[in-house]
């Protein structure tokens, strides 16, 4: 692709990207604003400029996108139709299918079509088009009015022989600038639009970054946010972007480069136990640790004092955390609290089923804090012991059903399939309630049967056979997944019954949308 020709923009890009080393290859960008109209009969323009300027710096310092792969038209604000087509077939034509690609507009719109310096191009063909191009995901961004009645397909739909792969981030989505009878307007300056200036300056937006990570969902919701504070405060100047799309999931764009934390692994073999595995359990003052311990024989409750001991003495002034803060605070002081958990197999450990656990605390303070004694509790030789063998063998005979790896994906996956098909429905008709095109009423009584059918789904997936090791953590990913969507259709049951739906209620609900979002991005990586 041609390199932008911003004269102004271009130099100061480019410093930064010497500076910067994060460049996202993938992803390609068609920018098109048009400000000469006098061929159209129609008012002229002169935001095009700085709305390109504003575009280009956000799309390379925000996104991390090679110039090179940008494309400019309307330098001096002249966009033809014939241009526009063949740039679009160029991007269509060179693209691969693991790419991103963008299209930004801006000009005049009327709902129909977007207008040119020459003529009109329609907008249903248009958003056709762009949304056909064979690569992962595409962009359409669009600035001008009446831009809200431009639609991609209908929500994704999972089926079972699609692999997750080929649907996570793939599809489109529309941020238009304008409902389907509103003008679009322009920034407090009157230099850019304003639409354009808050997409820019959300993409510059550090603090939606989370760990090197800016996702298209953290777009959309900031985007809507400023917007909900304009019409606050110029109530009189009222603009609604609409945001509609069919991808499913959605798009995470690495900005930053991060790297995260390693905490310290432990694992030691002794002739009667092997330490497993030690996490980090620290208070906000107290260093504490906890230990995971494979047993090679079987032992009494009476002997688990003397395993502690030997552990907490091994692990007395070890240095174990997950944030540098807590290895700035605790490094070099020693270990006050440890707990010990104890299984017989590696199986075990990974499952998380324990015989019984241990407290060793190394002092008066430490004990008082957590030492008890109940029916299952008691203090044996300075040690706390908690004797959970009752529920261990019940679990034990329950895990002997396991089933094999491809007959546990097999399973699962129908029941995915329903259950991310559903969520993906439901996140569409979410955002026509924002676009304020469907209201919560209509969109509780067209769900009642979908609760009922998460509800169902969510039960079948907690009866299936226990998966084998292998793919515990994985099966435990999907679990969580289908328990976020649950927490979806509970919100949504709860605001029925209190017929209301408040700040709080959307705040939850976008909540679990950005954690399923994070699932489906796990659950992806077996391959299924």
């Amino acid at each position: 692709m041609s390199k932008y020709k911003g004269q102004e923009t271009a130099p100061e890009t480019m410093k930064y990207l010497k500076r910067k080393t994060l460049i996202n290859q993938h992803i390609y960008v068609l920018l098109a604003a048009v400000g000469e109209y006098s061929r159209m009969k129609q008012v002229n323009l002169s935001c095009y400029d700085m709305d390109l300027k504003l575009m280009i710096n956000a799309i390379v310092q925000g996104l991390k996108v090679n110039p090179e792969h940008i494309r400019v038209l309307g330098e001096k604000g002249i966009v033809e139709t014939n241009t526009l087509v063949r740039c679009l077939k160029e991007f269509g034509s060179r693209l691969d299918k693991e790419s991103t690609f963008i299209f930004y507009f801006s000009g005049h719109g009327n709902g129909e079509s977007l207008i040119m310096s020459d003529s009109a191009i329609g907008l249903k063909g248009l958003v056709h088009y762009i949304d056909r191009i064979p690569v992962k995901n595409k962009i359409i961004i669009l600035d001008c009015c009446s831009s809200g009645k431009a639609k991609s397909g209908a929500a994704k739909e999972l089926k079972v022989e699609d692999s997750l792969a080929d649907f996570v981030g793939h599809g489109t989505m529309i941020m238009a600038s304008s409902s389907a009878d509103e003008v679009s307007r322009m920034g407090i300056n009157h230099n850019h639009s304003l639409f354009t200036g808050i997409v820019a300056s959300v993409l510059m937006n550090k603090s939606l970054i989370r760990k090197g990570v800016l996702s298209l969902q953290a777009v959309e919701n900031e985007i809507r946010a400023i917007f909900e504070n304009w019409n606050k405060k110029y109530p009189e100047k009222y603009q609604k972007p609409v945001i509609r799309g069919n991808m499913g999931g959605t798009v995470y764009f690495q900005v930053e480069a991060y790297h995260e934390y390693r905490t310290k692994e432990i694992h030691e073999e002794y002739d009667d136990y092997i330490l497993y595995r030690v996490k980090p359990l620290h208070a906000s003052t107290i260093k504490r640790l906890c230990a995971f311990v494979i047993l090679k024989r079987k032992v009494s409750l009476e002997e688990l004092p003397l395993y502690t001991k030997r552990v907490a003495a091994r692990l007395k002034y070890e240095d174990v955390y997950t944030t540098e803060k807590q290895e700035m605070y605790f490094k070099g002081k020693k270990v006050r609290a440890v707990w010990c958990y104890f299984g017989y197999s590696e199986s075990d450990m990974i499952r998380s089923t324990y015989f019984a656990y241990t407290i060793w605390a190394a002092d008066q303070e430490t004990v008082q804090m957590y030492y008890t004694e109940k029916k299952t509790s008691r203090v044996i030789d300075g040690i706390c012991v908690n004797d959970n063998r009752a529920s261990y063998n019940m679990v034990k005979t329950i895990q002997e059903d396991t089933i094999s790896r491809e007959e546990y994906i097999e399973m699962i996956k129908k029941l995915l399939t329903g259950i991310i098909s559903r969520a993906e429905m439901f996140i569409g008709s979410l955002r026509e309630i924002e676009n304020e095109t469907m209201t919560i009423e209509k969109v509780r009584s067209a769900y009642k049967d979908w609760i009922k059918d998460i509800y169902h789904l969510y039960h079948k997936v907690t009866d299936v056979p226990v998966p084998p090791d292998e793919i515990h953590d994985w099966a435990e990913n999907v679990l969580s997944l289908a328990g976020w969507v649950v927490d979806i259709a509970l919100i949504l049951e709860q605001s029925e019954k209190e017929n209301k739906y408040d700040q709080s209620a959307q705040w939850l609900i976008h909540h679990k949308i950005q954690k399923y979002y994070e699932l489906l991005e796990k659950v992806k990586q077996v391959g299924v």
